[in-house]
């Protein structure tokens, strides 16, 4: 960029059509990507920012404000190849204008270190590409963990039947217990994960499993297409696994892929089960947590 000067501001929500319109990736099926920014919009900790240089747009972001764990996370951000070299960290900067004035400990961003960039829209995946590494941690973001996206292909349903059901009416204020005690055995201890599960819940697509009035496994479920998505996925000890994995598969009947955008280091023996159920192998992608303390 020579001498160009970037504006970024927040924008309206009437104004979420400019933002699908400079912001959808290539690659990406606009009408379904703007389908779920539309979503994302509607959701009260949810904010959306767009950069213009001389009057042209030429990018936007989107972050989330997580109130559970009283946090942030960046959750989207697309520039026009030509300035990402000079202006990706005051992009950054100037889309987190709240730090003094909300309670927020701490800001996540996940990247993904290679160019197999996912093609599931946002917010179901909240990758960040590897070209915006450099100006995270020239902002002082760290890399503090390594989690994963998940994808099965060609997979078969298992023919036997499940002895575990959902609760006919999502439990969702009771999965929070669920989540914050196995945030840290799952590896599923930041921002993002709660913005899985409030996107899935707005379409009424999480669901519970509660045993002795407590919550006891949650997880995430929709499809698009023959692509079934799992995200977040939690299970507690007391529940048998098997079950718990053959209660997703068979809401997620019909699928040919299933995927998972995040998934945590401690949650790597669930992968083993839904190889052996689904009888295909996994294909694992390491995604890089980047995160700044306040």
């Amino acid at each position: 960029m020579t001498g160009a000067f970037m504006y970024n501001r927040r924008l309206r929500s009437d104004e979420i059509e400019t933002w699908v319109n400079y912001c959808c990736p290539e690659g990406i099926d606009r009408e379904r990507f703007g389908e779920y920014a539309k979503e994302f919009m509607q959701m009260e900790d949810s904010m959306y920012f767009i950069s213009s240089v001389e009057d042209r747009f030429v990018g936007g972001t989107a972050v989330y404000r997580d109130r559970v764990r009283l946090a942030m996370a960046l959750v989207y951000l697309s520039l026009e190849k030509k300035y990402r070299e000079s202006v990706v960290a005051h992009l950054i900067k100037s889309s987190l204008p709240f730090f003094k004035s909300m309670s927020i400990r701490n800001v996540d961003a996940i990247v993904n270190p290679s160019d197999n960039i996912t093609s599931l829209p946002f917010p179901l995946s909240t990758e960040l590409a590897d070209w915006t590494t450099k100006s995270l941690e020239t902002l002082k973001f760290e890399k503090i963990d390594t989690v994963y996206k998940i994808r099965f292909e060609n997979i078969k349903r298992p023919e036997e039947k499940v002895s575990l059901f959902w609760d006919s009416e999502c439990n969702y204020e009771g999965s929070r217990k669920l989540m914050w005690d196995l945030r840290k055995e799952t590896g599923l201890n930041f921002s993002q994960v709660w913005l899985l599960r409030d996107i899935m819940y707005r379409y009424n697509s999480f669901h519970t499993v509660t045993l002795d009035d407590e919550v006891a496994a949650c997880a995430g479920l929709i499809k698009l297409g023959r692509i079934g998505i799992i995200a977040p996925l939690f299970v507690h000890s007391q529940v048998s696994l098997t079950d718990s994995l053959g209660i997703l598969i068979d809401q997620l009947g019909g699928v040919k892929t299933i995927e998972m955008p995040l998934v945590g280091k401690g949650q790597i023996r669930v992968i083993k089960f839904l190889e052996d159920i689904l009888q295909t192998d996994a294909k694992i992608q390491e995604l890089l947590l980047y995160r700044k303390n306040l």
